[in-house]
């Protein structure tokens, strides 16, 4: 004998007893189909969706990143051909620099003792063994006091020039005109760089 618990009052659950099992089964199985049916839809279709372009997103960037290793490595090389550039011209300056700077000691002695200045052309400057040679041609006039007036200031101060080759032409009013070459001593390259 079976006993059957129904509470009085209680509409849905009269219903249910009432309906056939099979259909309680049916709605059921319907009932979780549809929930299936939402969830692969609106839950798992897109999740699996954005995983697989994070996929492709990841393996497009992994492949990105081992195709700039070999930029990173030309950087690396262009950084370090820059810095040795910089330091080159940076000790081709210093040099030009002192150059001018005798150069300009010699043009100013010449006016200085009252000789004038008709031409100056600097030459190519040609490397010895531990010194480099910068020879610069002039042209100049004046008595003969004032030349030697000239030599005689070069010769007092301590500068890096040396007289390679003078010729003296007498000129009209006791004026002399004066073609010499003179070499200016700096310093090569390779010696700053070692020192």
């Amino acid at each position: 004998m079976n006993f059957f618990f129904i509470p009085r009052n209680n509409k849905i659950y009269s219903v249910l007893v009432t309906i056939p099992l099979y259909r309680l089964y049916a709605s059921t199985l319907a009932v979780v189909g549809i929930l299936f049916f939402v969830w692969w839809i609106f839950f798992y279709t897109p999740l699996t969706n954005n995983i697989a372009s994070l996929q492709l997103d990841h393996a497009y960037l992994t492949q990105q990143e081992s195709s700039c290793v070999p930029i990173r490595q030309d950087i690396q090389r262009l950084e370090g051909v820059t810095k040795e550039l910089n330091a080159t011209v940076a000790s081709c300056l210093h040099e030009h620099s002192e150059h001018n700077d005798t150069t300009n000691i010699l043009l100013a002695k010449i006016l200085e003792v009252g000789l004038e200045l008709i031409s100056c052309v600097p030459g190519q400057p040609k490397d010895k063994e531990w010194y480099t040679v910068h020879p610069v041609e002039l042209q100049i006039s004046g008595t003969f006091d004032n030349l030697q007036r000239f030599l005689k200031s070069l010769a007092l101060h301590d500068y890096p020039i040396c007289i390679k080759h003078m010729v003296i032409k007498k000129q009209q009013n006791n004026k002399l005109l004066i073609n010499c070459i003179f070499n200016v001593i700096g310093t090569p390259h390779d010696r700053k760089k070692t020192s």
